[in-house]
């Protein structure tokens, strides 16, 4: 009697990308077997996985990444098991009278099979198939030494499969997304609309802020926008130190904050009386400030899911400042002062205090220093005015003097 062929292929998929399905896809090829049983593991005894995607994702991620392989299905063995899922406690569960495992690793899992729980027991439970990559010649001696030690200590049957697979790991891909880049080469379109519906690595978010930057652009100037994007940047970088649960709407803040600065004075200042937004004198003649006002109304017309009580402030007081900024608002603040394309020298000086060992800081260092960093840029933004011989509007010497009180207090 025949034995049926199973191959096995174990991973945390988080996500499942190209070079899983490339692999899977040269294993079947490689065996011909009954069924190819795709295994996301619960809790990998070897390396850490992201708290906040649950197993039930990845294993839905399996589902959709690999249902194009004839053959294969997703098994939920070691998630349904839970605790740290042991691959030989996988095969001693697959393995009867009537099986033939072959179990699937990449080249760096190969190179450290002996390290494994049990490892005698995997190798006898299972023919060792390892994919590996045409580009890793530079591996060839570690390969074979351990090829020769799995086989006269273990007993092993070994099996290299040479595979131009794309060269990269789930990492890659989570951290492309996290970081708003497109990762569609990577992962098929199919998991990277679940990706996106759940809102997997950050996805959904930073598809909102692709498309809002998108919808800003034609409002700008290249160099508005050009602008806008290193106001974003810098905005990014403050809140992941100082309000990390606020960097979607951050971002969105500064992507924003200069939404109405090329628009027309006169279409500024009707919709700011439409809202019954008041000007002080020194607004009226500080015009390069209005936009800092009718940039929030604009928002609350046009930008609806954005419209909210501390993105609008910010915006609002993104030029002159207030009066006991929230920290919110304070980053926007600087972000706009500090960040890179500025080359006035006092924007410089600010940046450089700013950010100049603050990792080393503790938080309420980190504080101190962005207090500080806003009573610089408004000293910088006062000289400036008086400079260009225009009257300064009273909102920034609120600004000032709120700072001063605080820095007096501290």
């Amino acid at each position: 009697m025949n034995k049926k062929k199973i191959g096995i292929f174990g991973g945390t998929f988080n996500p499942p990308h190209i070079g899983h399905i490339d692999a899977a896809k040269a294993f079947v090829k490689a065996i011909n077997p009954d069924k190819l049983l795709i295994v996301p593991s619960y809790l990998p005894p070897h390396k850490a996985v992201n708290e906040v995607i649950s197993p039930e994702q990845r294993l839905a991620m399996c589902r959709i990444a690999f249902r194009g392989i004839d053959g294969t299905e997703i098994s939920d063995i070691e998630i349904s098991r839970g605790g740290k899922s042991y691959t030989y406690i996988t095969l001693e569960e697959l393995s009867d009278g009537n099986t033939e495992l072959y179990f699937l690793v990449g080249t760096d899992m190969f190179l450290t099979l002996d390290e494994w729980r049990f490892p005698e027991k995997i190798f006898s439970l299972a023919k060792i198939y390892f994919v590996r990559r045409e580009s890793d010649c530079g591996l060839d001696g570690k390969i074979e030494e351990k090829k020769l030690l799995y086989r006269e200590k273990f007993g092993a049957e070994i099996t290299e499969i040479r595979k131009n697979v794309l060269q990269m790991s789930s990492s890659d891909v989570r951290i492309l997304i996290s970081e708003g880049k497109d990762a569609t080469e990577l992962v098929t379109s199919e998991v990277m609309e679940y990706i996106e519906g759940h809102n997997l690595y950050g996805a959904s978010d930073e598809k909102k802020l692709r498309e809002l930057k998108n919808n800003v652009r034609p409002l700008m100037s290249e160099k508005r926008f050009l602008h806008t994007l290193s106001v974003e940047e810098t905005a990014k970088e403050l809140a992941e130190l100082f309000i990390p649960d606020k960097v979607f709407d951050i971002r969105a803040a500064a992507i924003l904050h200069d939404v109405t600065k090329e628009f027309d004075l006169d279409r500024q200042i009707s919709m700011l009386n439409e809202d019954g937004v008041e000007l002080t004198e020194g607004d009226r003649m500080s015009p390069g400030v209005i936009h800092s006002f009718s940039g929030a109304s604009y928002i609350k017309r046009n930008f609806h899911e954005f419209s909210t009580p501390e993105i609008l402030s910010a915006v609002f007081k993104h030029t002159l400042g207030d009066g006991d900024m929230s920290l919110f608002e304070k980053i926007i603040y600087l972000s706009d002062y500090a960040e890179k394309t500025r080359e006035y020298d006092s924007c410089k000086r600010v940046r450089k205090f700013l950010f100049e060992d603050i990792h080393s800081l503790d938080y309420q260092g980190r504080l101190k220093r962005l207090d500080d960093a806003c009573l610089m840029a408004t000293d910088g933004i006062i000289n400036a005015i008086k400079a260009a011989g225009r009257p300064l509007n009273e909102r920034v010497y609120i600004t000032r003097n709120s700072l001063l009180q605080k820095k007096i207090q501290i």
